[in-house]
Protein backbone atom coordinates (compact mmCIF):
# COMPACT_ATOMS: atom_id res chain seq x y z
CA UNK A 1 0.00 0.00 0.00
CA UNK A 2 2.85 2.51 0.71
CA UNK A 3 4.78 1.65 -2.80
CA UNK A 4 1.33 2.30 -4.32
CA UNK A 5 0.72 5.70 -2.42
CA UNK A 6 4.65 6.51 -3.36
CA UNK A 7 4.25 5.53 -7.11
CA UNK A 8 0.71 7.79 -6.98
CA UNK A 9 2.94 11.09 -5.31
CA UNK A 10 5.89 10.33 -7.85
CA UNK A 11 3.23 10.67 -10.48
CA UNK A 12 1.54 14.21 -8.91
CA UNK A 13 4.61 15.50 -8.69
CA UNK A 14 5.56 14.70 -12.34
CA UNK A 15 2.23 16.10 -13.78
CA UNK A 16 2.83 19.31 -12.06
CA UNK A 17 6.24 19.62 -14.20
CA UNK A 18 4.95 19.58 -16.98
CA UNK A 19 5.00 21.44 -19.99
CA UNK A 20 1.93 23.35 -21.33
CA UNK A 21 -0.06 22.37 -24.78
CA UNK A 22 0.36 24.76 -27.57
CA UNK A 23 -1.96 26.99 -28.46
CA UNK A 24 -2.59 25.40 -31.89
CA UNK A 25 -2.95 22.02 -29.58
CA UNK A 26 -5.65 23.91 -27.16
CA UNK A 27 -7.90 24.77 -30.12
CA UNK A 28 -9.03 21.39 -30.72
CA UNK A 29 -12.58 20.93 -30.54
CA UNK A 30 -13.79 18.73 -27.54
CA UNK A 31 -10.43 18.43 -26.24
CA UNK A 32 -10.34 17.28 -22.56
CA UNK A 33 -8.13 19.70 -21.62
CA UNK A 34 -7.22 18.19 -17.87
CA UNK A 35 -6.22 14.90 -19.40
CA UNK A 36 -4.26 16.12 -21.80
CA UNK A 37 -0.51 16.68 -21.65
CA UNK A 38 2.83 17.19 -23.19
CA UNK A 39 4.89 13.90 -23.55
CA UNK A 40 8.16 14.14 -22.59
CA UNK A 41 10.55 11.57 -22.87
CA UNK A 42 9.23 10.33 -26.14
CA UNK A 43 12.29 7.96 -28.25
CA UNK A 44 12.04 6.21 -32.10
CA UNK A 45 13.04 2.92 -32.38
CA UNK A 46 16.92 4.06 -32.87
CA UNK A 47 16.30 5.52 -29.47
CA UNK A 48 16.76 9.23 -30.49
CA UNK A 49 14.46 11.78 -29.14
CA UNK A 50 11.50 12.76 -30.80
CA UNK A 51 10.11 16.54 -30.16
CA UNK A 52 6.59 18.05 -30.15
CA UNK A 53 4.43 15.51 -28.89
CA UNK A 54 1.23 15.24 -27.19
CA UNK A 55 -1.18 12.72 -25.10
CA UNK A 56 -4.81 14.00 -26.41
CA UNK A 57 -7.99 13.15 -24.62
CA UNK A 58 -11.04 14.01 -26.71
CA UNK A 59 -14.65 14.09 -25.04
CA UNK A 60 -17.81 15.39 -26.81
CA UNK A 61 -19.59 14.07 -23.66
CA UNK A 62 -21.05 10.95 -25.41
CA UNK A 63 -17.86 9.22 -26.13
CA UNK A 64 -14.73 9.64 -25.78
CA UNK A 65 -10.86 8.95 -27.12
CA UNK A 66 -7.39 9.34 -26.24
CA UNK A 67 -4.18 8.82 -28.27
CA UNK A 68 -0.60 9.98 -29.13
CA UNK A 69 -0.47 13.49 -31.00
CA UNK A 70 2.98 14.37 -33.19
CA UNK A 71 3.19 17.83 -34.42
CA UNK A 72 4.52 17.66 -37.97
CA UNK A 73 7.26 20.22 -38.86
CA UNK A 74 5.11 22.83 -40.73
CA UNK A 75 8.43 24.38 -43.09
CA UNK A 76 7.84 20.80 -44.72
CA UNK A 77 4.46 21.02 -46.24
CA UNK A 78 2.29 23.83 -47.71
CA UNK A 79 -0.81 22.63 -46.73
CA UNK A 80 -2.05 21.16 -43.28
CA UNK A 81 -1.66 17.11 -43.43
CA UNK A 82 -3.49 14.82 -40.75
CA UNK A 83 -2.98 11.81 -40.27
CA UNK A 84 -5.41 9.47 -37.93
CA UNK A 85 -4.04 5.71 -37.33
CA UNK A 86 -6.88 2.93 -35.95
CA UNK A 87 -4.82 -0.16 -34.68
CA UNK A 88 -6.84 -3.91 -34.72
CA UNK A 89 -7.56 -5.67 -32.25
CA UNK A 90 -6.60 -6.00 -29.45
CA UNK A 91 -4.38 -2.55 -30.56
CA UNK A 92 -0.10 -3.13 -30.43
CA UNK A 93 -0.23 -2.29 -33.32
CA UNK A 94 0.04 1.97 -31.94
CA UNK A 95 3.62 0.56 -30.81
CA UNK A 96 5.02 0.50 -34.60
CA UNK A 97 3.47 3.54 -35.47
CA UNK A 98 4.84 5.17 -32.40
CA UNK A 99 8.61 4.30 -32.81
CA UNK A 100 8.81 4.24 -36.34
CA UNK A 101 6.48 5.84 -38.74
CA UNK A 102 4.70 8.43 -36.44
CA UNK A 103 7.95 10.09 -36.20
CA UNK A 104 9.20 10.01 -39.69
CA UNK A 105 5.84 11.21 -40.98
CA UNK A 106 6.02 13.94 -38.83
CA UNK A 107 9.25 14.98 -40.31
CA UNK A 108 7.56 15.28 -43.54
CA UNK A 109 5.82 17.91 -42.02
CA UNK A 110 2.42 15.12 -41.33
CA UNK A 111 0.22 15.49 -38.24
CA UNK A 112 -0.41 12.32 -36.76
CA UNK A 113 -2.76 11.04 -33.91
CA UNK A 114 -2.01 7.24 -32.98
CA UNK A 115 -5.30 6.62 -31.57
CA UNK A 116 -5.93 4.07 -28.31
CA UNK A 117 -9.06 1.79 -28.26
CA UNK A 118 -11.37 2.77 -25.58
CA UNK A 119 -11.06 0.01 -23.23
CA UNK A 120 -7.54 -0.20 -22.95
CA UNK A 121 -6.77 -0.97 -19.11
CA UNK A 122 -3.70 1.56 -18.22
CA UNK A 123 -2.06 -0.33 -15.24
CA UNK A 124 -3.05 -4.26 -16.27
CA UNK A 125 0.40 -6.65 -17.12
CA UNK A 126 -0.15 -5.27 -20.68
CA UNK A 127 -0.22 -1.28 -20.35
CA UNK A 128 2.72 -0.96 -22.11
CA UNK A 129 1.66 -2.23 -25.36
CA UNK A 130 -1.36 -0.93 -25.72
CA UNK A 131 -1.19 1.98 -23.77
CA UNK A 132 2.76 2.52 -25.16
CA UNK A 133 3.02 6.08 -22.74
CA UNK A 134 4.96 5.91 -19.14
CA UNK A 135 3.57 9.33 -18.52
CA UNK A 136 -0.28 8.00 -19.25
CA UNK A 137 0.25 5.48 -17.16
CA UNK A 138 1.62 7.61 -14.34
CA UNK A 139 -1.07 9.68 -14.84
CA UNK A 140 -3.72 7.20 -14.44
CA UNK A 141 -2.37 5.82 -11.35
CA UNK A 142 -2.19 8.76 -9.99
CA UNK A 143 -5.90 9.30 -10.60
CA UNK A 144 -6.87 5.40 -10.01
CA UNK A 145 -8.27 5.45 -13.22
CA UNK A 146 -8.89 1.29 -14.51
CA UNK A 147 -9.32 1.94 -18.43
CA UNK A 148 -9.71 4.02 -21.09
CA UNK A 149 -13.48 5.03 -22.14
CA UNK A 150 -15.93 2.56 -22.31
CA UNK A 151 -15.43 -0.77 -22.30
CA UNK A 152 -14.83 -2.50 -25.93
CA UNK A 153 -17.71 -2.83 -28.46
CA UNK A 154 -17.26 -2.30 -32.37
CA UNK A 155 -19.80 0.49 -32.00
CA UNK A 156 -17.52 2.41 -29.48
CA UNK A 157 -14.50 1.59 -31.30
CA UNK A 158 -16.34 3.25 -34.09
CA UNK A 159 -17.16 6.25 -32.20
CA UNK A 160 -13.55 6.63 -31.53
CA UNK A 161 -12.81 7.35 -35.71
CA UNK A 162 -15.60 9.71 -35.76
CA UNK A 163 -14.76 11.88 -32.73
CA UNK A 164 -10.77 12.31 -33.59
CA UNK A 165 -12.40 12.77 -37.83
CA UNK A 166 -14.86 15.43 -36.33
CA UNK A 167 -12.78 17.24 -33.56
CA UNK A 168 -9.74 17.50 -35.82
CA UNK A 169 -10.50 17.50 -39.35
CA UNK A 170 -11.80 20.97 -39.86
CA UNK A 171 -8.29 21.94 -39.21
CA UNK A 172 -6.38 20.85 -42.12
CA UNK A 173 -6.55 20.91 -45.43
CA UNK A 174 -5.86 17.06 -46.18
CA UNK A 175 -7.08 14.11 -44.42
CA UNK A 176 -5.44 10.97 -44.36
CA UNK A 177 -6.40 7.69 -42.95
CA UNK A 178 -4.39 4.18 -41.89
CA UNK A 179 -5.93 1.45 -40.35
CA UNK A 180 -4.81 -2.05 -39.18
CA UNK A 181 -6.23 -5.22 -39.18
CA UNK A 182 -10.18 -4.40 -37.32
CA UNK A 183 -9.03 -1.00 -37.46
CA UNK A 184 -10.03 -0.44 -41.14
CA UNK A 185 -12.53 -1.44 -40.81
CA UNK A 186 -13.45 0.43 -38.38
CA UNK A 187 -11.84 3.57 -40.36
CA UNK A 188 -14.98 2.02 -43.38
CA UNK A 189 -17.60 1.87 -40.54
CA UNK A 190 -17.04 5.59 -39.39
CA UNK A 191 -16.51 6.30 -42.92
CA UNK A 192 -20.59 5.71 -43.93
CA UNK A 193 -21.18 7.90 -40.89
CA UNK A 194 -19.43 10.38 -41.80
CA UNK A 195 -20.72 10.67 -45.86
CA UNK A 196 -24.00 10.90 -44.10
CA UNK A 197 -23.63 13.35 -41.65
CA UNK A 198 -20.95 15.44 -42.05
CA UNK A 199 -20.61 16.27 -46.01
CA UNK A 200 -18.70 19.56 -45.05
CA UNK A 201 -16.02 17.14 -44.46
CA UNK A 202 -15.85 15.28 -47.26
CA UNK A 203 -13.37 16.75 -49.86
CA UNK A 204 -10.39 16.99 -46.89
CA UNK A 205 -10.07 13.55 -46.77
CA UNK A 206 -8.28 12.47 -49.35
CA UNK A 207 -6.85 8.38 -48.58
CA UNK A 208 -7.76 5.62 -46.81
CA UNK A 209 -4.92 2.80 -46.13
CA UNK A 210 -6.28 -0.15 -44.86
CA UNK A 211 -3.21 -2.83 -43.79
CA UNK A 212 -4.73 -6.69 -43.79
CA UNK A 213 -8.25 -4.92 -43.44
CA UNK A 214 -11.17 -7.46 -41.72
CA UNK A 215 -13.89 -6.14 -44.06
CA UNK A 216 -14.80 -8.56 -46.60
CA UNK A 217 -18.20 -8.83 -47.58
CA UNK A 218 -20.33 -12.34 -46.71
CA UNK A 219 -20.92 -14.64 -49.55
CA UNK A 220 -23.49 -15.10 -51.56
CA UNK A 221 -24.52 -18.87 -50.77
CA UNK A 222 -24.11 -17.51 -46.89
CA UNK A 223 -26.43 -14.60 -47.18
CA UNK A 224 -29.36 -16.87 -45.71
CA UNK A 225 -27.53 -18.17 -42.64
CA UNK A 226 -26.59 -15.00 -41.97
CA UNK A 227 -29.65 -12.97 -42.17
CA UNK A 228 -31.37 -15.86 -39.89
CA UNK A 229 -27.89 -15.72 -37.49
CA UNK A 230 -28.92 -11.25 -37.40
CA UNK A 231 -32.16 -12.19 -36.52
CA UNK A 232 -31.16 -14.44 -33.64
CA UNK A 233 -28.88 -12.12 -32.46
CA UNK A 234 -31.62 -9.22 -32.64
CA UNK A 235 -33.60 -11.09 -30.56
CA UNK A 236 -30.90 -11.95 -27.84
CA UNK A 237 -30.14 -8.87 -28.05
CA UNK A 238 -34.12 -7.47 -26.15
CA UNK A 239 -34.70 -10.83 -24.04
CA UNK A 240 -34.12 -11.37 -20.73
CA UNK A 241 -31.47 -14.17 -19.09
CA UNK A 242 -34.15 -16.56 -18.73
CA UNK A 243 -34.43 -17.26 -22.26
CA UNK A 244 -30.82 -16.30 -23.74
CA UNK A 245 -29.97 -20.08 -22.79
CA UNK A 246 -32.65 -21.83 -25.36
CA UNK A 247 -31.49 -19.31 -27.85
CA UNK A 248 -27.49 -19.91 -27.54
CA UNK A 249 -28.17 -23.34 -28.72
CA UNK A 250 -29.50 -21.98 -32.22
CA UNK A 251 -26.88 -19.13 -32.32
CA UNK A 252 -23.97 -21.71 -32.42
CA UNK A 253 -24.38 -23.44 -35.50
CA UNK A 254 -25.23 -20.24 -37.74
CA UNK A 255 -21.63 -19.11 -36.29
CA UNK A 256 -19.75 -21.86 -38.42
CA UNK A 257 -21.57 -20.96 -41.35
CA UNK A 258 -21.53 -17.79 -41.87
CA UNK A 259 -18.49 -16.13 -43.75
CA UNK A 260 -17.33 -12.87 -44.87
CA UNK A 261 -13.84 -13.83 -46.38
CA UNK A 262 -11.90 -16.86 -46.07
CA UNK A 263 -11.58 -18.42 -42.61
CA UNK A 264 -13.99 -15.52 -41.03
CA UNK A 265 -16.99 -18.37 -40.49
CA UNK A 266 -13.99 -19.56 -37.68
CA UNK A 267 -13.14 -16.36 -36.37
CA UNK A 268 -16.94 -15.49 -35.78
CA UNK A 269 -17.68 -18.88 -34.27
CA UNK A 270 -14.48 -18.23 -32.02
CA UNK A 271 -15.27 -14.85 -31.06
CA UNK A 272 -16.64 -15.12 -27.62
CA UNK A 273 -13.09 -16.67 -26.30
CA UNK A 274 -11.78 -14.58 -28.55
CA UNK A 275 -13.22 -11.79 -26.53
CA UNK A 276 -11.98 -13.47 -23.55
CA UNK A 277 -8.65 -13.30 -24.30
CA UNK A 278 -8.61 -9.47 -25.59
CA UNK A 279 -10.00 -9.41 -21.40
CA UNK A 280 -6.53 -11.28 -20.60
CA UNK A 281 -4.56 -9.13 -22.37
CA UNK A 282 -5.63 -5.75 -21.45
CA UNK A 283 -9.07 -4.45 -22.75
CA UNK A 284 -11.93 -4.55 -21.15
CA UNK A 285 -14.60 -5.88 -23.08
CA UNK A 286 -19.07 -5.63 -22.80
CA UNK A 287 -20.50 -8.49 -21.01
CA UNK A 288 -22.20 -10.36 -23.78
CA UNK A 289 -20.44 -11.22 -26.44
CA UNK A 290 -22.72 -11.82 -28.88
CA UNK A 291 -23.83 -8.26 -28.35
CA UNK A 292 -19.98 -7.71 -29.97
CA UNK A 293 -21.45 -10.45 -32.90
CA UNK A 294 -24.47 -8.45 -33.93
CA UNK A 295 -22.91 -4.87 -33.47
CA UNK A 296 -19.59 -6.24 -36.12
CA UNK A 297 -22.34 -7.49 -38.51
CA UNK A 298 -24.17 -4.53 -38.25
CA UNK A 299 -21.02 -2.85 -39.06
CA UNK A 300 -20.64 -4.85 -42.15
CA UNK A 301 -23.80 -4.53 -43.24
CA UNK A 302 -23.09 -0.02 -42.95
CA UNK A 303 -19.66 -0.82 -45.21
CA UNK A 304 -21.68 -2.54 -47.59
CA UNK A 305 -25.06 -0.19 -47.88
CA UNK A 306 -22.24 2.55 -48.20
CA UNK A 307 -20.79 3.49 -52.05
CA UNK A 308 -18.31 5.91 -50.57
CA UNK A 309 -19.31 8.46 -53.40
CA UNK A 310 -18.83 11.51 -51.61
CA UNK A 311 -15.51 10.99 -50.81
CA UNK A 312 -14.56 12.21 -54.63
CA UNK A 313 -11.23 13.06 -53.64
CA UNK A 314 -10.31 9.97 -51.42
CA UNK A 315 -7.85 6.94 -52.74
CA UNK A 316 -8.52 3.51 -51.12
CA UNK A 317 -5.27 1.43 -50.95
CA UNK A 318 -6.03 -1.87 -49.99
CA UNK A 319 -2.41 -3.48 -48.64
CA UNK A 320 -1.55 -7.08 -47.91
CA UNK A 321 2.09 -8.90 -47.52
CA UNK A 322 0.74 -11.67 -49.37
CA UNK A 323 -0.50 -12.22 -52.78
CA UNK A 324 -2.44 -15.59 -51.73
CA UNK A 325 -5.57 -15.52 -51.06
CA UNK A 326 -5.99 -18.35 -48.12
CA UNK A 327 -4.51 -17.00 -45.05
CA UNK A 328 -0.89 -17.95 -44.85
CA UNK A 329 1.20 -15.77 -45.86
CA UNK A 330 5.17 -16.64 -47.30
CA UNK A 331 4.86 -19.61 -44.88
CA UNK A 332 3.62 -17.22 -42.18
CA UNK A 333 0.51 -18.54 -39.71
CA UNK A 334 0.36 -14.92 -38.82
CA UNK A 335 -1.47 -13.58 -41.77
CA UNK A 336 -5.16 -14.21 -41.33
CA UNK A 337 -7.26 -11.55 -43.46
CA UNK A 338 -7.31 -12.45 -47.16
CA UNK A 339 -6.44 -10.25 -49.42
CA UNK A 340 -9.59 -11.30 -51.18
CA UNK A 341 -11.44 -8.70 -48.38
CA UNK A 342 -9.14 -5.63 -49.81
CA UNK A 343 -10.50 -6.54 -53.12
CA UNK A 344 -14.29 -7.15 -51.91
CA UNK A 345 -14.15 -3.39 -50.49
CA UNK A 346 -12.17 -1.96 -53.86
CA UNK A 347 -14.69 -3.63 -55.92
CA UNK A 348 -17.60 -2.36 -53.64
CA UNK A 349 -16.88 1.39 -54.05
CA UNK A 350 -18.08 3.86 -56.34
CA UNK A 351 -17.40 4.48 -59.71
CA UNK A 352 -14.71 6.63 -59.89
CA UNK A 353 -13.54 6.19 -56.72
CA UNK A 354 -12.89 2.00 -57.81
CA UNK A 355 -11.09 2.87 -60.85
CA UNK A 356 -8.45 5.24 -58.45
CA UNK A 357 -8.12 2.71 -56.14
CA UNK A 358 -5.55 -0.19 -55.52
CA UNK A 359 -5.10 -3.61 -54.00
CA UNK A 360 -1.62 -4.55 -53.16
CA UNK A 361 0.16 -7.10 -52.70
CA UNK A 362 4.36 -5.89 -51.05
CA UNK A 363 5.04 -9.31 -49.13
CA UNK A 364 7.95 -10.20 -51.82
CA UNK A 365 9.87 -7.22 -51.67
CA UNK A 366 9.67 -6.06 -47.88
CA UNK A 367 7.83 -9.13 -45.60
CA UNK A 368 9.98 -12.09 -46.06
CA UNK A 369 9.53 -15.16 -44.02
CA UNK A 370 9.35 -13.24 -40.49
CA UNK A 371 6.70 -15.49 -38.52
CA UNK A 372 4.35 -13.48 -36.49
CA UNK A 373 5.54 -10.42 -36.98
CA UNK A 374 3.90 -10.56 -40.81
CA UNK A 375 0.37 -9.42 -40.00
CA UNK A 376 1.81 -6.87 -37.32
CA UNK A 377 3.67 -5.25 -41.07
CA UNK A 378 6.88 -5.13 -38.58
CA UNK A 379 9.22 -4.94 -41.16
CA UNK A 380 7.01 -1.93 -43.31
CA UNK A 381 9.20 0.76 -44.02
CA UNK A 382 7.65 4.58 -43.53
CA UNK A 383 8.81 5.06 -47.32
CA UNK A 384 5.99 2.49 -48.06
CA UNK A 385 3.27 4.00 -46.57
CA UNK A 386 3.96 7.70 -48.07
CA UNK A 387 3.91 5.99 -51.33
CA UNK A 388 0.32 4.80 -50.68
CA UNK A 389 -0.56 7.75 -49.01
CA UNK A 390 0.77 9.68 -52.26
CA UNK A 391 -0.55 6.94 -54.43
CA UNK A 392 2.47 6.10 -55.68
CA UNK A 393 2.79 2.60 -54.73
CA UNK A 394 5.24 0.56 -57.14
CA UNK A 395 4.33 -2.30 -55.56
CA UNK A 396 2.45 -5.36 -57.61
CA UNK A 397 -1.39 -4.37 -58.37
CA UNK A 398 -3.33 -7.19 -58.06
CA UNK A 399 -5.52 -7.90 -60.86
CA UNK A 400 -9.08 -8.83 -60.65
CA UNK A 401 -9.75 -12.58 -60.93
Amino acid sequence: MNNMKERARESEEQIESQKELSPEILEIENLDRENSFVVTNERNENGDPVENVAWLRLDNGKSSVEGKFYVGQPEKSEKRKLVIFEPGLPGDGVIMMDSRHAPALAEMGYDVINLRHNGTVTQGEKAHRYVHCPEKEQRAAAQEQESMGKPFSYDEWRNEVLLATRSMADGYDEVHFIGHSMGAANIANALAAIERENPELLDRIKSFISLSGGMGKPKPEREGALDELKELLETWHQVGDDKKADLTKEIEPLLTKVTTNPDLGRKLRDLTSALRKVRDDGILVSEEPYENIRQYLQAIDRIYNTDYSGFSEMRFMGVSPTTRPKVFANRSEDEYCSILAQRCFQDHLAPGLKEKSRVVAYGGRAEPDRGKEVHDYAHLPTSFLVRWLNAESAEKTMSKR
